[in-house]
């Protein structure tokens, strides 16, 4: 059987709100995860019914997927995790169960926990200020911990005030439900708002510990005498530009990480590269697995202003792209 057959043949991936893989949240809050993930003090907060919890079932507890994301968050340095809701915190803190690293906030940010406790001299509080609300806990929460930017995850009533105050230059809300929102995202589900949690944590522990580099020496370079490509040994392509050596980037792994850029080719059963070299005499680099292999080149005479990088997939087994 060739490649193309078995990927032709391989079952289609679940798609809809049963499907909790990173690939299926929308992209606009893939991005984003990104992009706050590399942020220098993060608070990750959340409302607890809706959000952590279906209301609509009859579930007591947080998903457990959504717990493990937030304490992994949590540990990470310039990381801190609250949640915020209307519940009285005794109540919350009973009925949560969350670990200690997470902050509790209840009775609509009135009631923090041990950790955070509101300056009676803040000019938010006092009889003359204002009723608390979710939002105002947030923004003690913000200065308090010295957060650049916040992600508030919330999908119970009363949300909305919440998300038109955010700022909507570094923050970000997410609403879980299909209901209109000000939100700048949404997922369908709280299963899907504790994969967006988890795929947080694993890019923000990326980001924050840094992922050991590709030396050098061990890259291989395309070219066609008009533009070069950086190979890794695994052939992951890590540098690119387009369409002039000096232009800018469209893959800049080697510089920036994964979230840089990467276009990654790789058998799907996990196994190591056997090995990699140049064909006689040319630019053109052959990686080798079990069963898969990947052939890269620049193509030439190409018209001004275009670069044509190839990859060749050849074997009998499937492939990640």
């Amino acid at each position: 059987m060739t490649l193309t057959q078995v990927v032709k043949a391989a079952p289609a991936a679940p798609q809809g709100p049963t499907d909790t893989t990173p690939e299926a949240l929308p992209l606009d809050v893939r991005q984003r995860v990104s992009a706050l993930a590399r942020t220098s003090r993060l608070l990750v907060a959340c409302d607890y019914d809706g959000a952590l919890t279906p209301v609509d079932t009859n579930q007591r507890g947080p998903l457990p997927e959504a717990v493990r994301a937030l304490r992994d968050l949590a540990d990470l340095p310039g990381t801190v995790c609250a949640v915020v809701s209307a519940r009285p915190l005794r109540d919350l803190a009973a009925l949560s169960r969350l670990p200690a690293e997470v902050r509790l906030v209840g009775a609509y940010g009135t009631e923090f926990d041990t950790d955070l406790t509101i300056d009676p001299h803040h000019p938010g509080t006092g009889p003359d200020a204002p009723p608390a609300d979710k939002s105002a806990a947030l923004e003690l929460l913000r200065e308090q911990v010295d957060a650049t930017a916040i992600l508030y995850i919330g999908g119970g009533d009363g949300e909305e005030p919440v998300f038109v105050n955010l700022n909507t230059g570094a923050d970000a809300g997410v609403r879980v439900g299909e209901e209109s929102t000000a939100a700048a995202h949404s997922v369908p589900s709280t299963p899907a708002a504790a994969t967006l949690l988890s795929l947080l944590a694993t890019e923000r522990r990326s980001w924050v510990f840094g992922e050991r580099p590709t030396p050098i020496e061990r890259m291989s370079m395309l070219s066609n005498q008009a533009s070069v490509a950086l190979l890794g040994p695994d052939a992951r392509l890590l540098w690119f530009c387009h369409p002039e050596p000096d232009s800018n980037a469209l893959f800049a792994e080697v510089l920036g990480g994964r979230q840089a850029g990467v276009f990654a080719i790789a058998p799907a059963h996990g196994g190591l590269p056997l090995g990699q070299r140049y064909l006689p005499g040319t630019m053109t680099v052959r990686t080798r697995w079990s069963r898969l292999e990947v052939t890269d080149y620049l193509s030439h005479d190409t018209g001004p202003g275009r670069t044509d990088l190839v990859r060749v997939i050849g074997g009998v087994t499937p492939a990640t792209v």
